[in-house]
């Protein structure tokens, strides 16, 4: 899967349903980084109070997650943000990280 072209095409989408008219304001994206993080908010309910699955709306922890990476492609792309490049890069320097890195517990 090219990360860039779903980004790309997922924030086509959000422009074709309104959501990027006023995109050229910084506080704009502030408020889509929140975006972000109400869906990880969404994601911890479903994990402490599981959703009842019913007909229609996707309902689940693998859905909102899947609303995370949605809403930050959506915003990556809209910057002009290369997310494969950046992915490939952190996941690297992540392999050079020693165990448990940081000393925090979690």
């Amino acid at each position: 899967m090219n990360i860039n072209k779903l980004a790309n095409d997922v924030y086509s989408l959000a422009v074709e349903k309104g959501w990027h008219e006023d995109l050229d304001s910084p506080q704009k994206t502030v408020v889509q980084i929140a975006l972000i993080m109400s869906e990880c908010a969404e994601a911890i309910e479903c994990v402490r109070s599981p959703p009842t699955k019913t007909a229609g709306k996707p309902e689940g922890l693998d859905i909102e997650l899947a609303d995370v990476i949605i809403r930050t492609l959506d915003l990556a792309a809209s910057l002009g943000l290369n997310m494969e490049d950046a992915i490939t890069v952190k996941h690297e320097y992540n392999k050079t990280r020693p165990y448990k890195h940081g000393g925090k517990s979690l």
